[in-house]
């Protein structure tokens, strides 16, 4: 194999440029840049740049530092193995199949960071490693046990660490090597009489297998694209009953023309005018005896639907200890045909209030449905103050 000296380290240069001057720009704008481009399900609603933006945006220092520091370490190793071009491919590819695992865990969260790709470069050096190199620890070994090390250690020890776009950045970067090839090693070349640094997919094996291995690779590539940009109608193709009813539960919500976001629970003292809003824990105790509000506030975003508006509703059940069930004690409907115009605002749009105090204590449920799809779903408890 040709020493990673030779080769030039031009696209881990211009990776790293361009994310400090996006992190320095998202300070200076409020951190606007990442609410525009994380990874969201805003995705579904074709927001696509949702999918490459968020390799450059990063939430913070510690986030940014880091995450430089392993690009520096593995971007100048696979550059160096493969060249500008098919690094960018591996990087990309492998990033955005990691945002793909990303948006169907958590499509009511935010992802961004470079840390994706950075774990596809990890897959594809596993990759190489594994099938092109000796069995005995090498050089690139301990690059690899640095930063999976440190990336545990920061996983177990900070919050909010996207576990699923490492997962599937790592596979995505495992694939990417079988769609672009791996460098031949010193020992193959010797072995054959080729030219060191010369490009195959593993030796002297026949031509049909040298294309099936990347044919095979574009099309589960394909198939993630697939399941994670359209996964009602992935998992109804699939002709699996069960995964289409998880599918429509799980994601269905999020492909009405709308999507209630940033849904909040508040309550305040109604008869106190210095009162203010609160979050509404697990359980809502009452301060003394003035009776509560109970207000459930969110934003409209555009949802996967293409309808121009929808309808909703907001319902509110009372559990009934007498029988064991949930009795609906409030419907709250109403029609939605824009998003709201300002990120970051919340508006009330469904209410409860007691007359007396003590009027609402017992378990509570509330749920939002949008066109007969269900988005929020929340239990609660009010109860006077221990």
């Amino acid at each position: 194999m040709r020493a990673s000296a030779t080769q030039t380290w031009i696209g881990t240069k211009v990776l790293i440029g361009i994310s400090v001057a996006v992190f320095v720009a998202d300070l200076l704008f409020d951190h606007r840049i990442l609410m525009w481009g994380a990874v969201s399900h805003a995705i579904w609603a074709g927001e696509w740049h949702r999918l490459l933006a968020p390799h450059f945006i990063h939430s913070g220092v510690p986030h940014i530092l880091f995450n430089m520091y392993a690009l520096y370490i593995f971007g100048r190793l696979v550059e160096g193995m493969i060249g500008t071009r098919r690094f960018l491919t591996v990087y990309f590819v492998g990033g955005i199949t990691g945002f793909y695992f990303s948006l169907l865990a958590r499509p009511q969260g935010l992802a961004v960071g470079a840390s994706a790709a950075i774990f596809a470069l990890m897959g594809f050096t596993l990759h190489y490693r594994l099938r092109r190199l000796p069995m005995r620890w090498l050089s690139i070994d301990s690059s690899f046990a640095q930063i999976l090390g440190l990336n545990l250690i920061i996983g177990l020890t900070v919050p909010n660490i996207d576990q699923f776009a490492h997962l599937g950045g790592l596979i995505g970067g495992a694939l990417a090597g079988s769609l672009v090839g791996f460098p031949r090693t010193l020992y193959e070349v010797q072995e054959d009489g080729g030219e060191p640094g010369s490009w195959t997919s593993g030796g002297r094996r026949p031509k049909r297998r040298r294309l099936l291995e990347p044919l095979l690779a574009a099309v589960l590539i394909g198939v993630l694209s697939w399941a994670a940009l359209s996964p009602l109608t992935f998992a109804r193709a699939s002709g699996l009953p069960g995964l289409a009813r998880f599918a429509d539960e799980r994601y269905g919500g999020y492909f009405a023309p709308y999507v209630a976001t940033d849904v909040t629970l508040l309550w305040l003292l109604r008869d106190d005018p210095e009162s203010e809003w609160q979050p509404v824990r697990e359980r809502l105790q009452r301060a003394g005896a003035s009776p509560v509000a109970i207000g459930l506030f969110w934003r409209w975003e555009r949802g996967g639907g293409r309808d121009a508006s929808g309808e909703y509703v907001v319902r509110w059940y009372r559990y009934d200890a007498r029988v064991n069930q949930w009795s609906l004690w409030h419907v709250e409907p109403g029609r939605v045909d824009r998003v709201d115009p300002q990120e970051g605002l919340i508006y009330r749009r469904g209410l409860i209030v007691e007359s007396g105090a003590g009027e609402l204590d017992g378990r509570w449920r509330v749920t939002i449905a949008v066109d007969g799809r269900q988005q929020y779903d929340r239990e609660f408890w009010v109860s006077p103050a221990l």
